[in-house]
């Protein structure tokens, strides 16, 4: 449990233009998707059939399952960028 209490904490040395993508992935995805379809699925707005709101469905939990396997597979994963130096976190440089 304790590796995913660290990946709610914000590391030390998270840059500042990563902390503003986060946040604008995060009103985008809450806000406006979840909102809108909403909005949508209340007034009915769309004219899509019901085929392709089934394939939207199940392309969006098949891309949720990934993303839930990767947080729980790599001990690194967290939602923002950064070297986990505390976590014996490297680059390995490839030169071709």
């Amino acid at each position: 449990m304790r590796k995913f209490e660290a990946r709610a904490d914000e590391g030390s040395n998270t840059k500042t233009w990563d902390k503003v993508i986060l946040g604008l992935y995060f009103f985008t995805t809450v806000v406006l998707i979840a909102g809108v379809s909403a909005l949508d699925l209340r007034y009915g707005w769309s004219t899509l059939s019901k085929f392709y709101i089934i394939v939207g469905i199940l392309l969006y939990i098949i891309s949720f399952y990934i993303s839930t396997w990767a947080m729980v597979t790599n001990k690194h994963f967290e939602g923002t960028v950064r070297i986990q130096e505390d976590r014996n976190h490297n680059i390995i440089y490839v030169l071709n």
